[in-house]
């Protein structure tokens, strides 16, 4: 069965969206299905969760950039983790200029659809991270996947980029991707506050005036996520009884269930 795709977006930086991406991932996998991580960001977040240094990072061959630029086939740009069902494209820096180097006139949203159609089958799902920019990357995620999840903080800068993350997300199903399921928004770093909680019932009015919901779990603020990054470990053998590994499992959970509703 084809693999479905998910990309997790925010034009805004530090809204836990690598985060997120990692624990979908390696919480898909340890539910048993076969996965890839892909990295589009030049910041290469995700790959450091694999890779111990960035002289490590700098000489990886073949990358995501490679992939998008067609000087690689996507086989060689796979990297195997050391978590079971679990593989990796990594990224380079090189994809800072992205916008650059596809200088098509056409076609150049359609780069990672095409070059994901050989591997789909090899998978289950397939989780894209993306850069906070809007560039090449972001586009071609969301042309390629079938579903996206929309990361945000529950203060008042993550409410200004909800409203623009969900237009462009809207303008890319309306153009160029007509199938493109937004699955959610996910709240991150949430604190039992005042504020927290007001601003959290705003997001979902802005989500609920798109026809679009906010996960039931939000991700409470945490060390845990941190931990993982610098010990190379999965959430859910590290710390699997955090309150952060408790909230990723429900989200994994809800994901799984909303997808194989869309499926029927």
């Amino acid at each position: 069965m084809k693999a479905n795709i998910i990309t997790v977006v925010n034009k805004k930086g530090g809204v836990g969206k690598t985060a997120t991406a990692q624990a979908i991932g390696t919480g898909i996998a340890h539910s048993g299905y076969k996965t890839l991580l892909i990295d589009l960001d030049a910041q290469r977040d995700l790959t450091s969760y694999f890779y111990g240094s960035k002289q490590e990072m700098d000489q990886i061959d073949h990358t995501s950039f490679e992939l998008l630029t067609k000087d690689a086939e996507p086989a060689q740009t796979i990297k195997h983790t050391e978590f079971e069902k679990l593989d990796l494209i990594p990224a380079s820096k090189a994809l800072a200029f992205i916008d650059k180097e596809l200088n098509a006139p056409v076609g150049n949203e359609e780069r990672l659809r095409e070059a994901l159609e050989p591997i789909c089958n090899d998978y289950d799902f397939i989780v894209i991270d993306t850069p906070r920019i809007m560039d090449l990357c972001t586009t071609n995620a969301l042309v390629a996947c079938d579903n996206v999840i929309l990361t945000a903080e529950a203060d008042e800068a993550s409410i200004d980029a909800i409203e623009d993350t969900l237009q462009m997300i809207l303008t890319i199903k309306k153009y160029r991707n007509n199938k493109l399921n937004v699955l959610g928004v996910l709240i991150t770093r949430y604190k039992n506050t005042s504020i927290h909680k007001r601003n959290l019932e705003i997001i979902k009015d802005i989500a609920n005036s798109c026809g679009i919901s906010v996960f039931n779990t939000p991700i409470r603020e945490g060390t845990a996520l941190q931990e993982v990054r610098s010990m190379k470990a999965s959430l859910y053998a590290y710390a699997p009884k955090s309150h952060i590994c408790e909230d990723y499992t429900a989200l994994v959970n809800e994901i799984e269930n909303l997808i194989s509703n869309v499926i029927r």
